[in-house]
């Protein structure tokens, strides 16, 4: 065989396995950028879901505050009312999704639910008190 047929076998050689190793290193560092991604994506979708359980939590407390100062029976005391009725149930969908994604202690999951249901009983009582215009359970 002749130099250049060699040179030519030679090269189309080591070109074939750079082809080779180039796709295989292509559809490696895909697979670690996907497991970056859902590494990343984890934490701070965990971390969304409580600061949107956070927000709601004094979205309900506010309304719950203005709901006591206007202390009267009235369509505004009723929107406010429904207004925390459906934050309660968004604030409850949250704990679901951070109990489903949460990967640490479950318990911590179950305790935040638990004080939050002993925290809407409280605030149950305190709309009872208003729908019947009861100051002295108010105080």
């Amino acid at each position: 065989m002749k130099i250049r047929t060699r040179l030519m076998l030679s090269f189309g050689t080591i070109f074939i396995v750079l082809a080779f190793l180039g796709l295989t290193s292509f559809n490696l560092f895909r697979i670690i950028m996907s497991d970056i991604t859902n590494i990343y994506e984890h934490p701070f979708q965990v971390s969304q879901r409580v600061r949107e359980f956070r927000e709601g939590v004094h979205v309900i407390h506010k309304t719950m505050k203005d709901i006591v100062l206007l202390n009267k029976q009235s369509t505004e005391v009723e929107k406010l009312v429904v207004r925390v009725e459906v934050e309660k149930q968004s604030q409850l969908n949250n704990i679901t999704v951070i109990n489903k994604l949460y990967q640490g202690d479950k318990q911590d999951v179950i305790k935040l639910k638990d004080a939050f249901l002993a925290w809407d009983l409280i605030r149950a009582k305190v709309l009872t008190a208003v729908k019947k215009n009861n100051n002295r359970l108010l105080s």
